[in-house]
């Protein structure tokens, strides 16, 4: 079944599908889209144990709609590659499943340098627990790099040995722009739901990312840039739900700190959280860093703690504001108002007169 939301989003990002421009391109690929069952051999089977990357491939590469069977398919770490101006939608019952795995590395599909491409209800399944060697940790559900205008709706992944989804960079273009992620669910993926390096102008709606584990740092949702030229900018986060990870939601901004000024600007909004070791984690130290990260209408509930503060220095960083942050029971059996004791400690972490946090 396709969902599809609402979201706000900043006026640069206009060029993203609305609702109604989605259900109406899944109807029409369902109607004209090429069948992948088109291109599998004769004799082909439907349990998923013979690999079919070779011929899906080819069929991707020609045709520019297509559409994935109702049955679990095979595919080795090679992946599959999207092109500009592709729509791929799933039907209800298919699911990618890869053959195990010694690579460190490996990205199920793949959208790099490309535009205009949008998935519907793909299900993914790695290798997490049949990895043939305990080496890596860079087995991604979908990479999208250095790829603008991409959609992805009703997506679920799950056990991959890296990450469930991956935003990031190529060395033709160092950011992704005008990302779209609605509803999509990542679970008992080993070291991150989602990763967001380098992007402008992303949106991520309902996201259900739970059971994070096996390898650092083991978030819901990392937003962690790796140099100074990356970006984070208009990212928003949307009606979040995290749980059972060792964070629920990171961002770790200080590597974009360096020779030039860089402002990164995010919104996490309805934040709900359950059972993470710590719904929030964040750390941005850099006198050149600027911009604002929100955090508003957060519920946290039956966390060890409530936020870990890492490598954040009261003079400089960027400003983060809490507003409207509701936090319960936490699991070291705290009766009292946890809320404030939480925020009574960050407040006195910070200098006299510091306004970088500003605190509900």
């Amino acid at each position: 079944m396709l969902l599809i939301g609402t979201s706000q989003v900043n006026a640069k990002a206009t060029s993203l599908a609305t609702a109604t421009d989605s259900a109406t391109e899944a109807q029409q690929i369902l109607k004209s889209g090429y069948s992948i069952e088109n291109c599998l051999p004769a004799g082909y089977v439907k349990n998923g144990s013979v690999d079919y990357t070779v011929n899906i491939q080819q069929a991707l590469n020609k045709y520019d709609n297509v559409i994935f069977p109702a049955f679990p398919i095979l595919i080795n770490d090679k992946g599959l590659t999207l092109h500009t101006g592709q729509k791929v939608y799933f039907k209800k019952g298919s699911v990618l499943n890869l053959v195990p795995t010694a690579q460190p590395n490996y990205e199920m599909l793949r959208i790099h340098d490309v535009t205009n491409v949008s998935v519907y209800n793909v299900v993914i399944k790695g290798d997490k627990y049949s990895h043939l060697v305990k080496t890596g940790e860079w087995g991604m559900g979908i990479s999208i790099r250095g790829a603008s205008n991409i959609n992805i709706y009703s997506a679920k992944i799950e056990q991959c040995w890296g990450d469930g989804m991956y935003i990031g960079t190529t060395p033709k273009q160092a950011f992704c722009e005008n990302i779209n992620l609605r509803y999509v669910n990542c679970n008992d993926n080993r070291r991150n739901g989602i990763s967001v390096i380098s992007a402008r102008n992303v949106t991520i709606l309902g996201p259900v990312l739970t059971n994070t584990s096996g390898t650092q740092p083991m978030c819901g949702l990392d937003l962690e840039p790796n140099s100074n030229k990356d970006i984070l900018d208009n990212i928003n986060i949307l009606n979040a739900v995290t749980k059972n990870n060792q964070y629920g939601i990171s961002f770790y901004l200080s590597p974009l700190n360096g020779a030039d000024a860089q402002a990164s600007n995010i919104k996490i909004t309805n934040h709900y959280d359950d059972g993470s070791k710590w719904a929030l984690q964040f750390g941005s130290k850099g006198s050149n860093l600027k911009g604002k990260v929100i955090v508003e209408n957060a519920n946290w509930h039956n966390n060890t703690d409530a936020i870990k503060i890492v490598n954040y220095e009261p003079t400089d960083g960027e400003q983060i504001i809490f507003k409207n942050v509701n936090i319960t029971k936490l699991q070291d059996g705290v009766s009292q108002d946890v809320h404030t004791k939480v925020f009574n400690t960050i407040k006195s972490s910070l200098k006299p007169g510091f306004t970088g946090i500003q605190l509900p």
